[in-house]
This record gives structure tokens, sequence and C-alpha cells, in this order.
């Protein structure tokens, strides 16, 4: 069996089916990694990385598709799980094995290290899209006064931008990160 969370939509960082890597299955889908102690679901589109942990049988790994998380979600109760193969939910309903051709990206080089002195921020997603879609940014620019790193953040058009919204911008309070 595997424990997934209620709110956290990981099928969503997935690459839809028909979109950039048509050849590159293994990023249309989600995997259960087992590599460490913590199991971890994983899901990428090449562009953004998303990671959450989950409990999960020791020995499990393998593809999940993003239907049958979407499902499962519904569902109250353990999930019971068969990577790389079906996947059963606890009503009765069942998704075939996912069509996977090739393996799934070396994710763990991509996670930043810690090298000398960091910062910390604390942002809302939603509001830094509304600001994006507000500003009609299809990428942002962030910049935090390292003198005043609980001020507020400046946020412009990325460098992309049309000649027509180059000097769109806007500011995002910081939030409270509570641990």
């Amino acid at each position: 069996t595997m424990k997934i969370s209620r709110t956290a939509k990981i099928e969503t960082a997935v690459e839809p089916k028909g979109k950039r890597f048509l050849n590159r299955t293994a990023l249309q889908n989600v995997y259960l990694d087992r590599e460490e102690s913590q199991a971890k679901l994983i899901a990428t589109d090449g562009r953004i990385l998303a990671i959450v942990p989950v409990e999960a049988k020791e020995g499990e790994s393998g593809f999940i598709s993003p239907e049958a998380l979407k499902a499962a979600r519904k569902l109250k109760g353990d999930v019971e799980v068969a990577c790389n193969g079906h996947l059963a939910l606890l009503d009765g309903m069942q998704f075939p094995k996912p069509d996977v051709s090739g393996v799934f990206p070396q994710w763990r080089k991509v996670l930043p290290q810690a090298q000398g002195e960091t910062l910390r921020i604390g942002l809302n997603p939603s509001l830094l899209l509304r600001l994006a879609e507000a500003i009609e940014a299809e990428t942002v620019e962030l910049t935090i006064d390292l003198s005043n790193p609980d001020g507020a953040i400046h946020v412009a058009v990325g460098k992309t931008a049309s000649d027509e919204n180059r000097d769109n911008a806007g500011v995002i309070m910081p939030v409270k990160v509570k641990r």
C-alpha cells in the first residue's frame, strides 16, 4: 500500500501527452523512487521538478500514471500500488501499467547544493502566478534586495519579453514561513 497526499497534485508537474517530449514517455508519468530510505513521488516535465515524500511498502518503485493518482486522491484511505504494473485502488478500480520507454531522469543531479551563504525567502506561488498574468509575463525576473531580505520582492517581466510589455513590473510582499 502507499499513502498519498490529498492536497499535493504531483501529477500536474508531468509533461502532458502529445506536447514537447513525444518520445520521452518517462516524463509523462510520475515515478515512485525508493533509492533512499524515504519513498518519494517524483514528477518532471523537463522544466520543473516536483518531489513529494510518501509512505510505501519496502521495495516498491516504478512508474505510476497521472490518471491513477488523480483517481486515488478522490478515495479515502490507503492506495494499493503495484508499480511498473497495474495500480489497484481499494474501491476495485484498476489502472493499466504506464507504457514507458526509457528510464526516469537522474533527478538528484539537478537539486541545488548549498555552497556558502544562502538566503531563504517565502513566496506564495498563487500570488506569483497572479502577478505574472497581471503583467503579461511568460517568465519573470525576481529581484531581492540583500540589504533588506525581509523587504518586498520586485518582480519584472523576463528578458524574453516582447517590446510591448518589457517594462511591466510588480511587487510581491514577503510571507512568513512557518516551520
